[in-house]
């Protein structure tokens, strides 16, 4: 497999728990009330929103490498900045306030992110 491969698969890979858990904490009380052990369940809802900050933010830092690989370029590199500061954004406004609302908006908004930086990675390289 190429980097940039490995590099999609990094992404995902660290993306995957901001979406997850987002959803995880949306749906707690009906995974405690089953008996699934999801983080919320387990650890609660302070070390999930922590997770996901730093997932946030480490999903953020990642997106930036096919910059330092020079597979892609500045229009990636301005889209990118965009999207992954609303993610962080959303992801601290869910540690801030941990509702099932600001949850919500973090899951919804998780999976545009990753669209649309798919779409940027297009983009960049059709310019």
């Amino acid at each position: 497999l190429s980097l940039f491969a490995w590099y999609l698969f990094a992404l995902i890979f660290f993306w995957t728990p901001v979406h997850f858990w987002a959803l995880a904490l949306m749906i707690q009380d009906d995974y405690r009330a089953v008996g699934v052990p999801m983080l919320p369940v387990v650890l609660g809802e302070r070390v999930t929103v922590m997770q996901i900050a730093l997932y946030a933010v480490l999903t953020a830092l990642i997106s930036l490498m096919p910059l330092l690989l020079g597979e892609l370029g500045l229009v990636y590199f301005f889209l990118s900045l965009a999207l992954n500061a609303l993610l962080i954004l959303k992801s601290l406004a869910l540690y801030r306030q941990p509702e099932r609302r600001t949850a919500v908006s973090l899951y919804k908004y998780s999976m545009l992110y990753l669209a649309l930086l798919f779409v940027a990675m297009a983009v960049d390289r059709v310019l």
